[in-house]
């Protein structure tokens, strides 16, 4: 029997639904199975026809009602994954869930009470703080709830913090849970992934073949954006400043793919509005939702990208790996992963002027473009890649089901200290012991190379991405 740890999977959506969260979990999924992790998930069946359980490309995946794509079913899937969990528990020694701000409490009270590993990862921002609820009472008039929010994150947080890891996408996403009294030893920054074997850039012809067979203008500089229809996008503003671009170049074209989501920051109606009122027919092309996002990224130019409000950025990271030069705001995640006019071009949020002047340079200057394409697949294939990722993730699980403190990453042993450290790895064929559990493995919780922000005793950290000897 494989001495390796087994990992339970909690989402809230999962294949075959398409998104970000979902592709993510795909990604890693089938990463942490080459590293040898045995991976199943737990999700919701959002679809009534779904199976309750089954085998989706190699993983099982088991799905716990309610059904519905309303997002406020998320709730009910924090009581109705507790059974599926406790049914399944000899079938995994780790918990980890994704997106945690709902399902990180019952998921961490199913690994204390089973004594099971539990590890909880961000995907947005003020998950942990509480601030990623407050917009949603905000725009539903519930203002008056603050009080009442607050208290209940902070019971809710008591139990989040027995947590043996956190993950998180940015070293700002990293700074909130300490703020919110996460021990740092717990914290490792570990990013999205991209497949760099479907997201890649390609050559001039095959551009315009894809162009012609998506029905894009052929003979154009074609910016795009990626990813849902919303405001906190920077949407509206990019179409205004698009409609000054437009007046004085007429071989520049603009293509959005996405549609706007169920929530009430959905702007695709406007979107439409402006671009048939200031006639931009020809100019703003709206793909709506589609599932061969990287033809559409490899059809075209530049990638530009100026929300308001961003955790990590992953329809960035995949432009990036395209090869296309891109335009963001530095907010959130993306100042981990752009370095202004190296791999890309930075600009702040909500202002028009410096978001124009980036598209007109984009637009004129064609040197410095090609090479911001080229540094930017290269940040890719270096940090951001599945194997990269999967290979941290595994080492984390590894560290959180073996060592007794689980997650917490002890100061780095010299090489001569660990010689005289004895080796009670697990030899090949081991089993498990007469109480069932696997065997202790010695040696550090996590393997010089990891990728993940490296805290030591005296307060000074590491560059993500690399964990010392």
């Amino acid at each position: 029997m494989s001495s390796e740890p087994r990992v339970c999977i909690l989402v809230e959506r999962y294949l075959p639904d398409t998104g970000g969260t979902e592709n993510q979990t795909r990604a890693l999924a089938r990463g942490l199975r080459e590293e040898g992790i045995g991976v199943l998930v737990i999700t919701r069946r959002f679809r009534r026809e779904l199976p309750r359980s089954g085998a989706v490309e190699g993983t099982p995946v088991f799905r716990a009602p309610p059904w519905g794509r309303s997002s406020r079913m998320r709730w009910m899937l924090a009581l109705t994954s507790v059974p599926i969990l406790m049914r399944l528990r000899k079938h995994y020694d780790t918990i980890l869930v994704s997106s945690f701000h709902t399902l990180g409490a019952p998921a961490t009270a199913v690994a204390r009470t089973l004594g099971k590993g539990c590890v909880l990862k961000a995907d947005a921002d003020g998950e942990m703080s509480g601030a990623f609820f407050q917009p949603s009472l905000a725009k539903l008039g519930l203002s008056r709830l603050d009080g009442v929010l607050r208290l209940g994150v902070g019971v809710r947080n008591m139990l989040l913090r027995t947590a043996d890891a956190f993950v998180s996408l940015s070293s700002e996403m990293a700074h909130e849970f300490e703020q919110c009294g996460v021990d740092p030893r717990r914290i490792h920054t570990i990013p999205n992934a991209v497949d760099t074997e479907n997201f890649h850039q390609v050559p001039p012809t095959v551009k315009q073949q894809l162009r012609c067979r998506l029905g894009l203008p052929r003979r154009t500089i074609l910016g795009i954006y990626t990813g849902r229809l919303v405001t906190y996008k920077g949407l509206p503003g990019l179409l205004r400043v698009w409609k000054n671009v437009a007046c004085g170049n007429e071989e520049s074209c603009l293509v959005l793919v996405g549609e706007q989501s169920a929530d009430i920051d959905g702007c695709e109606a406007e979107l439409r509005r402006f671009v048939t009122a200031n006639r931009l027919e020809n100019r703003v092309f709206f793909a709506g939702h589609v599932k061969n996002v990287d033809e559409y990224l490899k059809a075209s130019d530049f990638f530009v990208f100026p929300t308001e409000n961003e955790a990590f950025g992953l329809s960035l990271v995949e432009a990036m790996a395209c090869g296309l030069p891109v335009i963001a705001t530095g907010i959130g995640g993306i100042k981990d992963i752009i370095v202004d006019r190296q791999n890309g071009l930075l600009i702040d949020p909500a202002d028009a002027d410096q978001l124009e002047g980036a598209i007109r340079l984009m637009l004129r200057v064609r040197d410095t473009v090609a090479r911001l394409g080229r540094e930017a697949r290269k940040t890719v294939e270096e940090k951001y890649s599945i194997p990269v990722v999967a290979r941290a993730y595994a080492r984390l699980l590894r560290s959180v089901t073996a060592h007794p403190l689980r997650g917490v990453r002890r100061n780095p042993l010299s090489s001569e200290e660990r010689r005289h450290i004895p080796d009670r790895s697990p030899q090949p064929g081991a089993s498990r012991n007469d109480e069932g559990q696997r065997p202790v493995r010695a040696g550090l919780p996590a393997a010089p190379g990891a990728v993940g922000t490296y805290r030591h005793a005296d307060g000074r950290k590491t560059e993500p991405h690399e964990v010392p000897e």
